[in-house]
């Protein structure tokens, strides 16, 4: 077997002895006696699926990097599940909530306050304006 093959079959298990990081370029010393497992296990002849269910009857469905059968399945379908719930309950909440309700008569700015907030619009463009050309500078 070539070794990217080997190497291929070897990042499909997680290290046993932290179970955060790929065995292929784990550095421990477990790590690298299961390497040279596989390479040899390779060697005889066996095949990625022989390989596989080896280690997996030794040290359990944990050491496989990527789960197989159900728990792949609930891990991929999850996120989308949830996704759709939220976007239902998101469609049901915009079609129930009563539309804009007009302003009552009156409640608009007053002369004051209209001159106030264009004063502040002014500034706040002028300022931006500013913090732009002192990016590009």
């Amino acid at each position: 077997m070539k070794a990217d093959e080997v190497r291929r079959i070897q990042s499909r298990f997680i290290a046993p002895c932290c179970w955060h990081e790929n065995l292929s370029v784990h550095d421990s010393p477990i790590a690298a006696q299961l390497r040279a497992e596989v390479e040899s296990l390779a060697a005889r002849g066996e095949s990625d699926r022989q390989i596989v269910d080896r280690f997996v009857s030794q040290y359990g469905e944990r050491i496989l990097a990527e789960p197989r059968g159900w728990p792949l399945l609930i891990l991929t379908l999850t996120p989308i599940l949830v996704l759709f719930i939220t976007l239902a309950f998101l469609i049901a909440y915009l079609r129930r909530r009563p539309h804009r309700i007009p302003s009552p008569p009156g409640s608009r700015l007053s002369a004051g306050n209209r001159s106030r907030m264009t004063r502040l619009l002014i500034a706040a463009v002028f300022l931006l304006g500013l913090s732009w050309e002192l990016r590009i500078a």
